[in-house]
Parts: structure tokens; C-alpha cells; sequence
């Protein structure tokens, strides 16, 4: 609706109305993950959790509203497969921008449960609001160690894979949906060439967090959510977004059933060889499907 303003005065006007938005709700699951804390019943815990699920559904719509009023943006949306908010899913996506997060929440974001991302733990003081609502929220944290650190303190060895049971266990009956960037950083032409990616717009994607969550989560996650989002335009900033100045993007997903052939001994070198090799065909199915529908404008 006032996508007939200047760019540069929708952007700043969208950072206003995100900012208010950023700073109300994650204060609000603060102090309920600081209630959930303080009372050690499970049944308290629980109305805490589904409260906490409230607000951040609530926080997406609203994030929607703000962005049906300053941009006009369109965007396509495909998929198959059932979606439903009862579901334990792993998510897995490309990689290109800051603004990937946000699509992933704003259209997946209340038609599964809510999506929890791995994250470092220095992001909770780094980015102290919106780390410590995560960290309230039942985000995992990881805190990762360097191969030589481990060399001399090997009893730190697997705790990731602990923090991720612990997380499972707190979710246990509850629906769940875990997301990860398989590329592990985002998408450049540079990064591309330093790594030496057979793909045209992808980096190779990483079997080892992949397989990671699955051995962890062991039989908790039922579907596989396979996410490919592409911006015609080609690689854009959070800036460019907000600003208004997208015309297109394009979201397709797929559910993929967790079969047997998918779950494993994490410490296999065969296993995690098959997988990286099922991994890999998915890539080349999403970069064949984002070069298809790059603008060839460009």
C-alpha cells in the first residue's frame, strides 16, 4: 500500500515497524521463558512452551501485515506434500540471504510447527534481544570447537549431538521442525569458486549437520522439507527487500518421507557417503530448477 513512496522512505518506514515488532515479541518470550524456569512443573512448562509457540505465530502474521503494507513484492509459491502444524519435520534450504530466514518464516511459519535454527552460541550476546528470545524459546545453541581444541580436551567431543537429544527430549510429544542451511554460510560467486562447486547458483551442500540431527534426533522427525528459494533478479540484500524493490520471488518446496535408507550410523563413513550422495542429487535438482527461473534479463 505505500509502495507509491520514495524506496529509500519504505525502507526506513518497514525497519521502524520491524524494529517495534523485534523488540515487543521477543521481549515477551523472554519473560515466559523466564516463567517456564521458575516453576519445575511439567504441566506449567508445557502451557509456557504452547505460549511461547503463540507469540511467535502472532509475531508472523504481524510481519506479514507490515509487509503487505510497504512492499509489492509478488511472490510464487509451489510445493508438494502435505504441510501441517502437527508435524516433526527437518527443513533443509539453499542459501543466498539474510532475507531467506525471513521467507522460511513468514510462509512456513504457520503452516508447520515452529522453525528452530541452529545457532552459535556467541549469537546470544552478540544479538542480545532476539538470542536470549531464541535461547527462551528452546532454540539449540552449539558451541563449536576447533579440531586442535579437541585434540587436547576430547571430552568436549559430541556435545552437540547431547544438546540436540536434550532438545528432543523437551519436545518429545510435541510437533517440532528443525532448519538448517546445508551450504553453511550464504551463497557467493567467490565462495562458489573457492570451494570449486559443481553448481551453477549453490555451494555444495553439507552432509554432516544433515546426518547430525537425524542420528540425534533418532526416530522424533517423520518428514524431510527440501526448500528451494530463488530471486530472479539475482542476489539481493535485506535492504533491497524491505525497500521495496524485489518484483519477484520464487519459493518451491517438496516433503520427503524420513525412510529407513536415510537414517544411520552417523559415525559410518558408507553411510554418511550414501547420504552425501542423495544430498548431492537434491542440489543438482534445485540448481537446475533456480537456473530455470533466473531472469534471463539479467
Amino acid at each position: 500500500m505505500l509502495n507509491f513512496l520514495p524506496k529509500f522512505l519504505v525502507g526506513i518506514i518497514t525497519v521502524i515497524l520491524y524494529l517495534l515488532s523485534t523488540i515487543i515479541f521477543p521481549i515477551l518470550i523472554i519473560v515466559v521463558g523466564i516463567l517456564r524456569l521458575l516453576i519445575p512443573f511439567s504441566f506449567w512448562r508445557k502451557q509456557m512452551d504452547r505460549l511461547i509457540r503463540i507469540f511467535a505465530i502472532v509475531w508472523i502474521y504481524i510481519s506479514r501485515f507490515i509487509m503487505w503494507l510497504t512492499i509489492n513484492t509478488k511472490f510464487e509459491i509451489t510445493g508438494t506434500g502435505k504441510l501441517t502444524r502437527k508435524g516433526r519435520y527437518l527443513l533443509i534450504s539453499n542459501h543466498q540471504s539474510w532475507v531467506d530466514v525471513f521467507i522460511l518464516e513468514i510462509f512456513f511459519g504457520t503452516k508447520i510447527p515452529m522453525l528452530m535454527f541452529f545457532m552459535k552460541k556467541q549469537l546470544i550476546w552478540s544479538a542480545p534481544i532476539i538470542g536470549v528470545s531464541c535461547w527462551a524459546a528452546g532454540f539449540p545453541f552449539m558451541q563449536r570447537y576447533k579440531p586442535s581444541y579437541l585434540k587436547k580436551h576430547p571430552e568436549k567431543k559430541g556435545q552437540d549431538l547431547n544438546t540436540t537429544k536434550k532438545l528432543c527430549k523437551r519436545f518429545i510429544n510435541q510437533p517440532l521442525t528443525i532448519t538448517i542451511f546445508l551450504e553453511g554460510t550464504r551463497f557467493t560467486v567467490a565462495k562458489k569458486q573457492q570451494q570449486h562447486s559443481p553448481y551453477q547458483h549453490l555451494l555444495k551442500p553439507k552432509m554432516t549437520g544433515f546426518a547430525f540431527v537425524l542420528a540425534a534426533m533418532e526416530q522424533s522427525l517423520h518428514d524431510i522439507i527440501n526448500v528451494t528459494i530463488v530471486y530472479p533478479a539475482g542476489k539481493i540484500s535485506l535492504w533491497d527487500f524491505i525497500c521495496g524493490r524485489i518484483d519477484k520471488i520464487i519459493v518451491k518446496y517438496e516433503v520427503i518421507p524420513i525412510t529407513d535408507n536415510l537414517r544411520g550410523d552417523y559415525n559410518d563413513r558408507m553411510f554418511r557417503a550414501k547420504l552425501q550422495k542423495w544430498l548431492n542429487q537434491k542440489w543438482l535438482e534445485k540448481d537446475k530448477f533456480i537456473g530455470e527461473n533466473m531472469d534471463k534479463k539479467r
